[in-house]
């Protein structure tokens, strides 16, 4: 969610749960970082579950109140032709949470192997590359491009709403 037009990137649940509904929701990052989509044989932790539980509730605690304060942009059909328009307006379509979970993974690796080679080009410039590594150098930026999450749609509700967002 955007809070103003002047604002860049998105807001947290924690913050949007505090300026919306006036709670404050503690955030574990280690819990927040958590492979949500794991395959095999290894159930959700309790305290797990509790986590998800809770986002599951503020998300819908926080879309409950924004329609009270403004039924017609809230609306959930308003916001369903919303993505649809999305979809179908960009080239990056809605993914599943476990697509969006194993191009984070994917994302991560290629990110932790493209941080030396930054640093290198940072430091020393590519002179000292071969091709090869200017190739693979490539081949992780547009790999990065590629893995990029969905832009997140955008609502302006400080101003329109008289929201105070922290």
């Amino acid at each position: 969610v955007g809070v103003d037009e002047y604002q860049r990137g998105t807001i947290g649940l924690a913050r949007l749960v505090e300026g919306i509904l006036g709670v404050i929701l503690f955030k574990s990052k280690k819990l927040a970082r958590t492979h949500w989509s794991r395959k095999g044989d290894i159930p959700l932790t309790d305290v797990e579950v509790n986590y998800a539980a809770r986002d599951a509730w503020a998300g819908a605690a926080i879309l409950e109140r924004l329609q009270n304060l403004d039924p017609d942009r809230f609306d959930p059909s308003q916001i369903l032709q919303q993505l649809e328009a999305q979809v179908e307006h960009t080239e990056q379509p809605l993914r599943s949470i476990q697509l969006i979970s194993n191009r984070q993974l994917l994302r991560k690796a290629v990110k932790e192997e493209l941080k030396p080679m930054k640093n290198e080009l940072e430091d020393h410039g590519d002179e000292t590359w071969n091709d090869t590594q200017r190739e693979r150098y490539e081949e992780l930026t547009e790999e990065m491009k590629r893995l990029a999450p969905t832009p997140s749609k955008r609502y302006e509700i400080t101003r329109s709403l008289g929201l105070k967002i922290p």
